[in-house]
Formats: C-alpha cells, structure tokens, sequence
C-alpha cells in the first residue's frame, strides 16, 4: 500500500499529510521496502543510481524526530544536480553501513557511489522578523546571515 502510494507520488507530484500521520504503525523496515519498489520503478524508467544519501547522522537529533538509527536513501542522476561530490567512504563507515545492510537487505556501496551525509545543523521553524546567522568551523565556509521578512 505505501510502496503503490510512494510510485503514484514519484508519477503524480502533490503534497500529502506526513506517512507517519496516516501509517502509526510504519516501521524502518517497511519504510525501506516501500522504497525498494519505489527504486525498482525507477530503475525501470532509465533512473540511474549514483549513491546514497545518509540522514540522521547527527545523534543528537535523534530524540527530537523519534529516529534512532542513520536513515540511508538512494541518490540518482536525475536528482543529484550538476555538482558530484567525491564518494565519503569514512561517513559510510562511521555510520555503519555494515549493521544497515544486515538490517535492511540494501546492497554493499560500489566503488565511486557518492555519498552525502546532508546538513551539519538541525532544522528550526522561521518567523517573520528573524534574523539567522551562522558561524562555522572546521570546514571550508563562509558564515551566512538571513533576514526573514
């Protein structure tokens, strides 16, 4: 049922309310299947699989969402956008991607997937007024200021 619905979605593109919201019962592992169909139908339509994306690898966030485990999907050509990144073996390993696939049946990486492990921050509501800043470190970027209007 989610896997149909997930495959009306990739071919019809709405919003609809949150899975969890209308499948209390969902788990990881039939998260992960509805995904698997969802990665088959697109197989089929010529996508092409370049990586992995890795989400949630910030433990500390964990609680807040309910996660407690790395949630890995699947990254395509389609949506990777022009820029590739070089493949981060280390995030893979530090996330354990050995214990993931035991657990979810995905295949072992190959040799130059990408690999992206998404954000170095959480995610907040924004309001009318506010004013954003960051100040990194430890990595090779600008600060950037948002002013909400």
């Amino acid at each position: 049922m989610l896997a149909r619905e997930l495959i009306s979605l990739h071919e019809s593109p709405h919003e609809v309310p949150p899975f969890s919201e209308r499948y209390p019962e969902l788990t990881a592992e039939a998260g992960y299947q509805a995904a698997q169909a969802l990665h088959e139908h697109r197989v089929a339509q010529g996508w092409r699989l370049v990586g992995r994306k890795i989400g949630f690898t910030n433990r500390k966030i964990w609680r807040r969402y309910g996660v407690y485990e790395p949630i890995w999907g699947t990254v395509y050509d389609r949506t990777m956008g022009a820029r590739r990144r070089r493949p981060r073996a280390r995030a893979a390993r530090r996330t354990g991607q050995s214990a993931h696939r035991a657990k979810h049946g995905a295949r072992p990486l190959a040799a130059g997937e990408i690999v992206t492990t998404g954000v170095i921050t959480d995610a907040y509501p924004v309001a009318p007024g506010e004013t954003w800043s960051t100040q990194l470190s430890g990595v090779p970027l600008a600060g950037l200021t948002i002013e909400f209007a």
